[in-house]
């Protein structure tokens, strides 16, 4: 295991030496050794562009890892290496993903519809032999992707770091194009593939030159350092290289990385679907068969569909196997960058927020940036500043050049797109701790409310349980005898909730008289009881009022701006595939600043700012320890409390606009429908008023939030 940099020990080598000996050697300058001269591509304390590209090296190796098939041989996954041509020793920065090869039809979608019990209809009715027929596998053609180089795709990464002393590299992960075995969706087996990358570089494990027999070594140009970086499934191999502790890796870039898999797809119990993939229908399952597509023949249903679980939503081995934050022998050895979207409904916020939460517990290096966009990189959103940082990370974690300093320091610990998207602010911690002190930062709790008309339903700071009055809405799911949709959310966009006042239970605060900042996660308290069909409750939380404002973003940017040894990219019209281009442009997808001229929150009149889904079966769990366990009956005609998490907030609610929260049976936006016996298929959904509340984490206007406008 590589000793820790000097900087982390707080104290030179011949710091120690010197203690040692200064009672009995006093030193000569005669016989001080000069320090080593830095290598060239280090001037004024900061690597610079020293390598031309065009000089770059390129090698493609196949590495054995720990992973074997049935006859004992390890499987491989192929590294492919672009570094500077110098005979100096330099790290490497990895990007390792599912997403290099094609992307395969893959198996059906799971039907939204499940019986009342849970049970998946398919699972129920249907026998094995009429499931998805197994993924055959599929012999990967490297010239249908990389127009015949199989070496690194062109990007910005390459573009800004290998001229400035570092190698870059792209990690077939296991299971997908070039890589042998089987995906693994998070698992041992997918974690130890780019354990293996880590391990080449150190000299731990073998490799050969791709299509020969020919061994490959890193020693001659790898000092053994390396970083993981990545976005979705690329962070969470990133996260997954970290939590093995493997001795080489340095720090980790994560953005928008699943940490644990079960809250990707699912929460408190209840099966939820990444918005971006299809609702409710889609699993992990789906993911693997799509990507599963290196050389070697795979049965995603018997290994993954067979795990999942849907007939509960409860976590299991599967998913104790694929979480990354469970226990401190996980705690990386690696610093870690985590960047998370807050409007991000493919990876939501809570996989990092939860995951950032655990790194502060273990002590972890870290850093944090908090933006307002949905699932794109950093990249895309504040290019300039994103690279700044990301080359003072990378001198500072894996060449430990101290201009980096600054990069670690405390008061600048995290960074926090403002809801208005111009501003952005750095802070200690996230969330910022409640100041029992500051009346403007607190957790306030509001009450729901049923007053009588004009506004029957309201929510305030005040409650009063001896007045608690039972309220209650019926939602249909389904088709009426002639086939026309009933009030049933399926599909349906954030203003059906709101206009389906008589589906939902819909509470609102009085205008607020100050502008309100959220930071953090909500927390739902709900007295209730559910008779019907579907065993969800599910609370959405809702700013209402006028989102139209123009919001300009801010890292506006020209072609001669992107980098100084970069320009634009087109882009590549299949998604699913990364081209090389015909000639090296290195920026990808970049956002241009007038994209952001429009209201990202996709209604004029609201935004829902957070939401947060319960499996009502799962009652007497807590939140932060979710409700992850059904109990053996659906809790109908008994009132219970129930307490549940939502997602995590970065938001500014505006002076005048009203908080609302929305109660609903069901959210098949996200989650799969049920049906009870017979065809009724109406569930109604009762709750105590007063007793039932939601708390919300204010960072500022907490003494005014719940109080009417004068």
């Amino acid at each position: 295991m590589r000793s820790l940099p000097t900087r982390l020990l707080g104290v030179t080598v011949s710091g120690v030496l010197l203690a040692c000996l200064s009672a009995a050697v006093t030193p000569t300058p005669s016989l001080a050794a000069d320090p080593p001269p830095p290598p060239p591509n280090v001037v004024g304390g900061q690597s610079v562009i020293t390598y031309p590209l065009a000089d770059a090296t390129n090698l493609t190796v196949n590495i054995a890892t720990k992973v074997t098939d049935s006859n004992g041989k390890p499987y491989t996954v192929q590294l492919r290496i672009k570094r500077p041509n110098t005979s100096h020793k330099v790290p490497t920065i990895i990007e390792p993903s599912i997403y290099y090869g094609h992307s395969l039809a893959g198996l059906a979608k799971h039907p939204s519809t499940l019986l009342q019990d849970g049970t998946p209809a398919e699972l129920s009715a249907a026998p094995a032999a009429d499931l998805p027929a197994p993924l055959a596998g599929n012999a990967y053609a490297p010239a249908d992707v990389w127009n015949g180089s199989n070496t690194t795709a062109d990007s910005y990464l390459d573009n800004y770091f290998v001229p400035r002393g570092y190698a870059v590299a792209e990690l077939d992960a296991l299971g997908t194009a070039h890589s042998q075995g089987c995906i693994g969706v998070g698992s041992a087996n997918e974690q130890a593939g780019v354990v293996a990358a880590i391990d080449w570089l150190n000299g731990r494990t073998t490799g050969v030159i791709d299509g020969t027999q020919t061994p490959a070594l890193a020693s001659d140009w790898s000092n053994g350092r390396a970083a993981l970086q990545g976005i979705s499934y690329e962070g969470a191999l990133a996260i997954e290289g970290a939590a093995s502790r493997v001795a080489g890796l340095d720090t980790i870039v994560e953005q928008a990385g699943i940490a644990d898999w079960y809250t990707y797809m699912r929460a408190n119990g209840s099966v939820v679907g990444a918005a971006a993939t299809g609702y409710a229908g889609w699993d992990v399952d789906n993911l693997a068969s799509e990507y599963n597509n290196g050389p070697t023949a795979c049965n995603i249903s018997a290994s993954i569909s067979s795990g999942l679980g849907r007939d509960s939503g409860d976590r299991n081995a599967f998913w104790n196997a694929r979480n990354y934050i469970s226990d401190v022998t996980k705690r990386p050895n690696a610093s870690v960058w985590v960047i998370q979207g807050m409007q991000d409904t493919t990876v939501r916020p809570d996989n990092s927020t939860t995951y950032w939460q655990a790194l502060q517990d273990w002590g972890v290096p870290s850093k944090l940036w908090i933006t307002q966009d949905e699932h794109v990189t950093a990249y895309q959103d504040r290019p300039i500043e994103f690279l700044t940082q990301l080359h003072k990370w990378y001198d500072y974690w894996l060449l430990d050049l101290q201009n980096g300093n600054d990069i670690m320091a405390a008061d600048t610990k995290v960074t926090v797109q403002s809801s208005d998207l111009v501003t952005w602010t750095t802070q200690s911690s996230w969330p910022t701790p409640v100041d029992p002190n500051n009346p403007d930062g607190a957790n306030v709790t509001l009450s729901a409310h049923l007053t009588g008309n004009p506004t029957p339903r309201t929510l305030t700071r005040d409650s009063n349980w001896a007045a608690s009055r039972a309220d209650s809405m019926t939602m249909a799911t389904g088709t009426d005898a002639a086939g026309k949709p009933l009030n049933n959310h399926n599909d349906l966009t954030n203003s059906d909730y709101m206009e389906l006042s008589n589906a939902t239970l819909k509470y609102l605060t009085p205008g607020l008289l100050n502008s309100v900042t959220l930071e953090g996660t909500p927390k739902f308290s709900v007295v209730a009881k559910s008779v019907g069909a579907s065993p969800y409750l599910d609370a959405l939380l809702v700013d209402f009022g006028d989102q139209t404002n123009t919001r300009v973003y801010s890292d506006t940017y020209g072609p001669s701006q992107c980098t100084e040894d970069v320009v634009p990219e087109a882009k590549e019209p299949n998604p699913d595939v990364r081209v090389r281009a015909v000639s090296n442009t290195g920026c990808e997808n970049m956002r241009k600043s007038e994209e952001f001229t429009q209201n990202l929150f996709g209604h004029p009149n609201y935004r829902v700012i957070s939401r947060g889904w319960l499996d009502m079966r799962n009652y007497g769990g807590q939140p932060g320890n979710v409700n992850e366990n059904a109990q053996q009956v659906v809790p109908e005609n008994t009132y219970r409390v129930y307490v549940w998490n939502g997602e995590p907030m970065e938001i500014t609610v505006a002076a005048g606009h009203q908080i609302g929260l929305i109660l609903l049976p069901g959210d098949s936006r996200n989650q799969p429908q049920y049906v009870g016996p017979n065809g009724d298929m109406a569930t109604t959904l009762s709750i105590g008023t007063e007793t039932s509340s939601v708390t919300l984490p204010v960072k500022t206007g907490a003494a005014t939030l719940g109080k009417a406008v004068k």
